[in-house]
């Protein structure tokens, strides 16, 4: 094990970081690593955002799996090599884009369909609810007479 991968994962044990982070920065370091052939301490920020478009566009991950990559580079340079030009050169990723409440299938219909399909959909959701049951419906009734 090489001296920067042991002093990341120490850095990350002192902070109680589960054993599945662990393993997943570790593999971010070394694939951002790999991806340059050399060794990431001698890598900079211009290298971090060549790598960022690279996992984007090339290798097209989603949105959270960037932020996980973005994390385990970010705790390596900052905690693990005390560096501290991550936050101040490295462009942060904007948030994905919000997810439309009518399918994109409708978004082009005119309006009066639209609107019918989100009181459809309101419908729906609302008969998957379970209805309230009254409070008769849990009072047990017991025959008061012993003819039976």
């Amino acid at each position: 094990m090489t001296e920067l991968r042991q002093r990341l994962q120490e850095e990350l044990r002192l902070r109680n970081y589960t054993a599945a982070t662990i393993h997943s920065y570790t593999a971010t370091v070394a694939e951002f690593a790999r991806h340059f052939h050399k060794s990431p301490d001698q890598l900079g920020p211009e290298h971090v955002g060549t790598y960022q478009l690279h996992l984007l566009n090339e290798r097209k991950l989603a949105w959270q799996t960037m932020q996980v990559r973005m994390a385990g580079l970010k705790f390596f340079y900052t905690r693990a090599l005390k560096q501290s030009w991550f936050d101040t050169e490295v462009a942060k990723l904007p948030p994905p884009a919000a997810r439309s409440a009518i399918p994109p299938t409708f978004a082009t219909a005119p309006g009066c369909c639209r609107s019918s399909v989100a009181r459809m959909s309101i419908r729906l959701r609302l008969r998957r609810q379970p209805s309230p049951r009254p409070a008769s419906f849990y009072v047990h009734r017991f025959p008061l007479s012993d003819t039976a």
